[in-house]
């Protein structure tokens, strides 16, 4: 099956394709609210914000991870970091493909180019059949998913200089970033070659794991600053990790990656036209406030962590009037015998009066059917 093809010869079911097209709407009405961008007082097509956005764009290591909260503008940089190079000169040799992990998830990709290249390359075409993207001259952009690693197979020995990753924590493991990486590369001379991927924090992510010395304080060689290189191969199919003047047996260097950070404050634009944005995010539950307004990729929903004590008030009674409701959750475990560690058995009452809501009477123990009450 040809990666170019992919789409006519293996059509996506009749549930993907509507949740693709809803999903598409969704994002191009979200574009159509967006204020147009000025530079000097000229209303431009598209230009990278100061800041991490510009980073992005003008990184010249092979692997580059943009990290960020919500709002810093990641998937703009991910679709122009390949359009900057559109129109160099490179021709055919220009080639690239990004990749959402399912099938719907490209609706929001594809209402971004949409937006995009028509403005910036009138002349380029997008086939919505095939999802790529082409120029006159040449270059093309493959809009990709690949949820198993056996979908790798419609790449394997094809050379792709640009390889995009749009919400990398959305894969389970790396399996498929790994493969795709002996994909990038090009046999004309001249043509850069780059891994791109944006991703939001995730605690339990493999990409915490390869970011570790950027995020990771618990990390040996943390912390390291932002743009600061690392470099890697793979051995037997793993990636390791090596020094700067590390050279394998043909004398090549190991792989250059870095990482950039992001926040919803690059964004002044967003902010500006939409600074209800910024109140949303603060209104998030914590853990998803710390992801995804602060960016930390330690914090975690464990046992304890999901609800803290000192976020609540204490008042002294609850007001008169109102709604209550009480609720239990029936683990119906009782402890039989010494040592034993029964599920436990909750409830509690919850009461709204004035705009508040009030927890009272919360109670819990290794406790049978019979003694709940």
């Amino acid at each position: 099956m040809s990666a170019t093809d992919l789409y006519l010869e293996s059509p996506p079911s009749q549930e993907d394709l509507q949740a693709y097209e809803e999903r598409q709407a969704i994002a191009e009405a979200e574009e159509a609210k967006a204020p147009p961008r000025m530079i000097e007082g000229q209303e431009v097509a598209w230009a990278p914000q100061e800041g991490s956005q510009t980073a992005f764009m003008s990184c010249p290591i092979f692997e580059c991870l943009y990290h960020g909260t919500r709002g810093p503008g990641k998937t703009d940089a991910l679709i122009m970091a390949f359009a900057q190079h559109v129109g160099r000169g490179h021709g055919a040799a220009w080639r690239g493909v990004i990749f959402r992990r399912t099938y719907p998830e490209l609706g929001d990709v594809v209402a971004k180019t949409l937006k995009r290249f028509t403005r910036i390359f009138p002349e380029a075409t997008f086939n919505r059949s095939k999802m790529i993207w082409e120029w006159p001259s040449g270059e093309a952009l493959l809009l990709r998913h690949m949820m198993r690693v056996e979908d790798y197979n419609a790449y394997h020995g094809h050379e792709y200089p640009f390889i995009g990753w749009e919400e990398l924590t959305n894969w389970k493991d790396d399996e498929c970033f790994r493969k795709m990486i002996s994909c990038c590369r090009s046999s004309t001379k001249g043509v850069p070659r780059m891994i791109r991927a944006t991703t939001n924090p995730d605690a339990d992510s493999w990409v915490k794991s390869f970011l570790a010395p950027w995020v990771d304080e618990e990390h040996a060689e943390y912390p390291f600053a932002p743009g600061e290189v690392r470099y890697f191969t793979q051995q037997n199919g793993e990636i390791v990790w090596v020094d700067a003047d590390w050279r394998d047996t043909d004398g090549l260097a190991g792989k250059s990656v870095t990482f950039i950070p992001a926040s919803v404050y690059d964004n002044k634009i967003l902010l500006a036209s939409n600074p209800g944005y910024l109140a949303n995010l603060r209104a998030l539950l914590p853990v998803e406030r710390a992801r995804l307004l602060h960016g930390d990729w330690t914090v975690r929903a464990e046992a304890g962590k999901v609800f803290n004590r000192s976020w609540f008030e204490v008042v002294p009674e609850a007001p008169r009037g109102g709604v209550e409701c009480r609720f239990w959750d029936l683990a119906s475990t009782e402890r039989e015998l010494k040592g034993d560690d029964p599920s436990y058995t909750a409830g509690g009452e919850v009461a709204e009066g004035g705009g508040d809501v009030l927890c009272d009477g919360l109670c819990g123990g290794a406790v049978g059917c019979g003694e709940c009450g």
